[in-house]
């Protein structure tokens, strides 16, 4: 999964991201650049 966002832009754009997160959305370039922070974070939980 790779993120469309900016260093340094990174940010959730729209509310309740943590659904997208929680739906396995964020493999969806809309949900990957507008609910950044949060799918960045699940990416790297994922890893972890």
């Amino acid at each position: 999964m790779s993120f469309s966002c900016f260093v340094g832009s990174c940010i959730d754009r729209i509310r309740n991201c943590y659904l997208a997160v929680q739906a396995r959305l964020c493999k969806y370039h809309y949900y990957t650049s507008h609910c950044c922070v949060s799918c960045k974070k699940a990416q790297q939980d994922l890893l972890e």
